[in-house]
């Protein structure tokens, strides 16, 4: 096993409607759930319509800037010099380690290090921090009980909980991918994306047909994808306006959440969209950021000047920024 587990720590909630939902889904057929505990430090969030579910899980690069990655509960950051902080719950990273890009889950976090190997650490439930021996990627991402890697080839590996999470399509070769819950999308050499895991019906993996893509962001039960014209599109379960994309919008980079998308615009403004029960798609007034990460609750994202703001749910410490980085 890879990173700092937390193995054996009591699994909490995150919201209610996620259990109810993957026990609806055909998610867990043939495999029962840890048990899991609310999250009694956080406000009671309503049935949200869609169901609640998982967080992006947006891949970051860090060459010579701060990149955040949001998860369910918290959010880590590479910083300008390769070191990794995390806040919120599971802050304890590895030590010493150096990471060229990293990926927040639900509960654990996964980092590709300087010589291309993976760490994670965080809640370890389902073998979804056991890294396969020897890998070497480009890019991770962690999604609830999965994790899934690019490697130096561009092929696609993928490990944790079984079953269509970890069915990569045959063949594919994939420049980017984000995995959350139920699902991964990668972005393929010719810019087509390809998704696998569960749909349970809420279509978050139809891929439109003939999109090219230039970045994909996977949540609970939507996907988003910025075209190669920078416009977004959005697909999955309507509900709670996870797919009512601001009318013209251009974007250079988003991160998809659990319920809410966000998306850094060409003049570096952002703009969210979706369920809004804590206020994580009311942006700062002015802001210009560099990097947006959009978790279950909250967003983060870094400014102009390297530091990073926080906004919606405080519950669980998640907009506590370390000093570092405000």
């Amino acid at each position: 096993m890879s990173g700092a587990g937390i193995v054996g720590q009591p699994r909490r909630i995150i919201m209610k409607s996620v259990l109810a939902a993957l026990v609806a889904s055909s998610l867990i057929v043939g495999c029962a759930l840890p048990e899991l505990e609310e999250d009694v430090t956080a406000s009671d969030t309503g049935s949200g319509g869609g169901g609640g579910g998982g967080t992006t899980y947006q891949d970051t690069t860090a060459p010579d800037r701060v990149v955040v990655s949001t998860g369910a509960d918290h959010t880590c950051a590479v910083t300008e010099d390769q070191s990794v902080e995390c806040w919120g719950l599971y802050p304890d990273v590895p030590e010493g380690l150096k990471a060229t890009s990293l990926s927040a889950g639900i509960d654990h976090t996964c980092a590709v290090t300087e010589d291309q190997s993976v760490q994670c650490w965080g809640y370890d439930n389902s073998g979804q921090m056991d890294v396969p021996e020897g890998l070497k990627a480009t890019s991770v991402g962690a999604g609830y009980q999965h994790t899934c890697a690019v490697t130096e080839d561009q092929s696609v590996q993928c490990w944790g909980y079984g079953g269509n999470l970890l069915n990569v399509p045959e063949g594919l070769k994939a420049t980017s991918l984000s995995a959350s819950i139920e699902h991964t999308c990668a972005v393929t050499e010719d810019q087509s994306v390809q998704c696998w895991g569960y749909d349970t019906r809420s279509g978050q993996m139809d891929v439109p047909e003939g999109l090219k893509a230039t970045s994909v962001g996977a949540g609970f039960q939507h996907t988003c994808a910025t075209k190669e014209d920078q416009s977004v599109v959005c697909w999955g379960s309507p509900a709670d306006n996870r797919l009512n994309v601001p009318e013209g919008l251009k974007a250079t980079s988003l991160s998809a959440g659990i319920d809410h998308t966000c998306a850094i615009t060409e003049d570096q403004s952002v703009q969210c969209w979706g369920y809004d029960d804590h206020g994580q798609t009311d942006v700062p007034e002015g802001l210009k950021a560099t990097s947006v990460g959009a978790g279950f609750q909250h967003t983060c994202a870094t400014k102009e000047d390297q530091s990073v703001v926080c906004w919606g749910n405080p519950a669980n410490n998640r907009l506590n920024v370390p000093k570092s980085l405000q």
